[in-house]
């Protein structure tokens, strides 16, 4: 009986701590982050905010291939009883519809009134950092850098069918691209494109990860992705390179399509301060520094730091265009799914 008490006992001891540890960590100033950066490059970041604040930060993601297109899915259900207190994406794209919508609100400092030109909503809803790029990436061992497609339209010539691969249009950094493409050619002109990607037996797959998989591996020959998903792949060893890809149509001369992070703050969500000191946190020169030396080598937006990564600058990038772009979403997803279905 004694042993049992003793026994009985030592669990009520250990209940109570239990309970003393989980109202300890509930004591923390917390924050709740949604984001679609990639883990590998997002959880270093936010590990040293939780250590130099104090903070804990809840961070919630979503699945590889619908990584921005479900936390906007989310943010929009949760409109009316917000849950997340800042939105950081890969993305800028869908980051505007959702300033357009009301799920975000302006956040504005001295620092950040002084963000780059071009790198923030009119009404400082958002704020961009961090550039990818669009790219082909081709296989080394089945295509030369020379004969690689430089041009959008290349893509349409017969001599590639059935050796493209690109990630589903309907969702991440490849919905945005094809907005660009309505944006800077018209719905005609997009359409036609689309048409030629269907010609040649385009094969679609879940992300762009998946597409730099499937080139190195030969599936496909070359793909539409982004610099970052080509240099992972490098790092792994595979037989790959990349070629930044223009988008000139006739006498329309267009660069290479850019892609910044976005960071927003989520409107009425439920730690305002400390939503405030993790985006200021993310949007820190000493952050844009972490993933320019990062394997993903994000090309700074600031100018103070642009000479130091000069080797990953994307050759004459377009005007970013992020606001037309995202007036042609809806468009673009028609024509999508009117050519490649989904």
């Amino acid at each position: 009986m004694l042993r049992r008490a003793a026994l009985i006992l030592a669990c009520a001891w250990c209940a109570v701590a239990l309970l003393s540890c989980s109202k300890e960590v509930d004591e923390r100033p917390v924050v709740v982050l949604y984001y679609s950066v990639d883990e590998v490059y997002a959880r270093p970041i936010i590990e040293a905010f939780e250590r130099e604040t104090g903070t804990r930060v809840d961070a919630r993601t979503d699945t590889e291939a619908t990584k921005t297109t479900g936390l906007v899915g989310r943010l929009r259900l949760e409109r009316d009883a917000p849950v997340a207190d800042v939105f950081w994406s890969s993305e800028p794209f869908m980051t505007e519809q959702l300033a357009r919508e009301g799920v975000l609100e302006p956040m504005r400092t001295e620092a950040l009134d002084a963000w780059p030109e071009g790198y923030r909503a009119p009404d400082y809803s958002w704020y961009g950092l961090a550039l990818r790029s669009r790219v082909v990436v081709f296989n080394t061992n089945l295509v030369t850098g020379e004969d690689a497609p430089g041009q959008m339209h290349d893509l349409t010539e017969t001599k590639w069918k059935g050796q493209i691969a690109m990630a589903r249009p309907e969702f991440g950094t490849t919905r945005g691209h094809m907005a660009m493409l309505v944006a800077l050619w018209g719905d005609d002109g997009a359409r036609a494109w689309l048409a030629g990607l269907k010609a040649n037996r385009v094969l679609l797959l879940d992300g762009n990860s998946a597409v730099v998989r499937a080139v190195a591996t030969g599936e496909a020959a070359v793909g539409l992705t982004d610099t970052d998903d080509v240099f992972s792949g490098q790092r792994n060893g595979w037989p790959i390179d990349l070629k930044y890809v223009r988008h000139d149509l006739g006498a329309s001369k267009h660069g290479v399509m850019t892609i910044p992070n976005t960071v927003a703050r989520v409107k009425d969500g439920p730690n305002p301060d400390n939503a405030a000191r993790l985006m200021e946190f993310l949007m820190s020169e000493r952050v844009e520094r972490v993933l320019a030396e990062s394997d993903s080598h994000n090309y700074p937006v600031r100018a103070s730091l642009r000479s130091e990564f000069g080797a990953y600058e994307p050759p004459d990038p377009m005007a970013l265009g992020i606001g037309d772009a995202t007036d042609a979403m809806d468009d673009a997803m028609e024509a999508c799914r009117d050519i490649l279905g989904g």
